[in-house]
């Protein structure tokens, strides 16, 4: 799966979410999308069992405008091809909430 490379307006906190489709992290997503103007890009990282499991929610999520990525934090090599394209994550207004 091929990453795709979208920033945020400039000066905005770009949010990338672990967690979100779960029972506190839908809470914490939702409260984050009534304030979006706030925030550059929102993306939300999710496994491909729950992006089938809640394809639902995930459709909403993207109809939204929240950037799903769907993959596995096990496999690394896959997983950092999708960080990458925040360009340097930790370090570029990019804020990780793990939930």
């Amino acid at each position: 799966q091929k990453a795709t490379k979208m920033a945020g307006p400039p000066g905005k906190e770009n949010i990338l979410m672990f967690g979100a489709t779960g029972y506190i992290g839908e809470f914490i997503l939702d409260q984050i999308l009534e304030t979006k103007d706030s925030f550059g890009r929102i993306a939300i990282f999710t496994s491909p069992g729950t992006a089938d499991a809640k394809s639902k929610r995930v459709s909403e999520l993207s109809a939204k405008g929240v950037q799903v990525i769907v993959g596995d934090v096990k496999t690394q090599r896959m997983f950092w091809t999708h960080i990458k394209v925040w360009k340097e994550p930790f370090y570029n207004g990019i804020r990780l909430i793990y939930v």
